[in-house]
């Protein structure tokens, strides 16, 4: 939602504040950008794509994520990692997981630049936030634990089949958590 973001920049009354916006401008989505990159104000930076997207975390006070429809977007959690005051819209999918560490957009211009002033002030008096990731250790476990879980429960039902086709044969179909030990006597 660059136009909402770059209404917020030219209403902003602070010559220091810089907005740097960053990422794919797709063509299919041409119609919708092209416009409003046609007029933006001296405060505002269009980079497009990067590489190098560390530079810019390292180097952002706020980092406002003016999207409408997101399911799961990185660059939150990218700028959470870089201990980045959050500036973004409350959808509902994202649970309430960022209550405690964001500030919230809304279609009000005037709520949205009180918002940012708000933060801004907030930074100056040395705000922060802890919030913490899993290690990558407990993430991994957690969720292939969760995987056993469902690919174990999903397939508990076992075929086992016996042929007796050149022999006795012996085929365990499906996944289990179990081993199987096949004896003929």
């Amino acid at each position: 939602n660059h136009k909402n973001t770059i209404e917020i920049a030219r209403n902003i009354k602070n010559d220091n504040i810089v907005f740097n916006i960053v990422g794919n401008y797709a063509d299919n989505f041409k119609d919708y950008w092209e416009e409003i990159f046609k007029d933006i104000p001296n405060n505002v930076k269009i980079w497009g794509e990067q590489s190098d997207l560390d530079k810019f975390y390292k180097n952002t006070d706020i980092f406002l994520f003016n999207s409408l429809d997101e399911c799961n977007p990185v660059s939150i959690k990218e700028a959470i990692s870089y201990n980045t005051p959050l500036l973004i819209r409350n959808l509902p999918i994202y649970n309430n997981r960022y209550d405690n560490i964001s500030n919230f957009l809304n279609d009000d211009i005037n709520h949205n630049i009180i918002q940012l002033n708000n933060l801004i002030d907030k930074i100056k008096d040395g705000f922060t936030y802890e919030y913490k990731y899993d290690t990558q250790y407990s993430f991994y476990k957690k969720n292939i634990d969760i995987y056993n879980r469902c690919l174990y429960k999903k397939n508990q039902n076992i075929n086992i089949d016996i042929s007796f086709i050149d022999g006795v044969k012996c085929t365990i179909k499906g996944y289990s958590k179990y081993k199987y030990i096949a004896k003929f006597i």
